[in-house]
């Protein structure tokens, strides 16, 4: 009898973000394959991409992994623990540093293999060095963030392997005709040979605009720099 492979994602949060959307998209992609997922994050009820995760029909459990506080800690460990019990995942895969090092005592214990995926380049230091577990395999999302971890801790070749952010093209789709200058008038300057193009990423970035108010955002005249605006 075919028993579907099982995964359980843990990281910090689930808002707006590279690291969240990589997240985000590869557990649905999965989901859509028959592998069962199971996220775990600081995310609450009611937020964005912990309405996408439900959407999606995929269980999302709310622990304090975004926190250093050793109570919090200490709370999120116990409710991996009991998660793991309770779902028995092939693999438990971290994305935070956070995350990883709370999964690594309960997963050798608990016996289940536990995965990283560096996605940046963070602060580091003696204590969080030591306080810093990359798991039994690691990803890592460029050869940047490859090199400067590499110079911390020596990753063995094959334990370590590059990963890309897949692109979602039911979302990320030039050939949906809905131009985002229809609804922000700005000048033709500001979506020349940018992102600011028709399809749905043209709707996203319009609502990021819109939801934050870009003309009252510090710095908001940086962002239409990025894609090319001159005033």
């Amino acid at each position: 009898m075919y028993k579907p492979y099982k995964i359980l994602n843990i990281t910090t949060s689930m808002e707006y973000g590279g690291a969240e959307t990589h997240i985000l998209e590869l557990s649905k992609y999965l989901k859509s394959n028959g592998i069962d997922i199971k996220i775990i994050s600081n995310a609450n009820a009611g937020d964005f991409f912990e309405q996408e995760i439900t959407n999606a029909n995929i269980e999302h459990i709310t622990a304090p992994f975004h926190s250093r506080n050793i109570f919090d800690m200490r709370k999120a460990g116990k409710i991996l623990k009991k998660t793991i019990k309770s779902f028995k995942p092939d693999a438990v895969h971290a994305h935070a540093r956070i995350p990883a090092f709370i999964a690594s005592r309960i997963c050798r214990k608990l016996k289940v293999p536990l995965v990283t995926t560096i996605h940046g380049t963070y602060k580091i230091s003696p204590l969080l060095k030591l306080a810093t577990n990359w798991g039994d395999y690691s990803l890592y999302v460029s050869d940047d963030v490859k090199d400067y971890w590499q110079k911390y801790y020596k990753f063995k070749p094959a334990y370590i392997t590059k990963t890309v952010n897949g692109i979602n093209t039911d979302l990320f789709s030039a050939e949906i005709n809905n131009p985002i200058e229809n609804n922000i008038p700005l000048p033709q300057s500001a979506y020349a040979d940018s992102p600011l193009k028709e399809g749905a990423f043209g709707r996203s970035f319009q609502a990021s605009l819109l939801e934050g108010g870009v003309n009252e955002v510090d710095g908001g005249s940086s962002i239409l720099k990025q894609f090319n605006y001159k005033s």
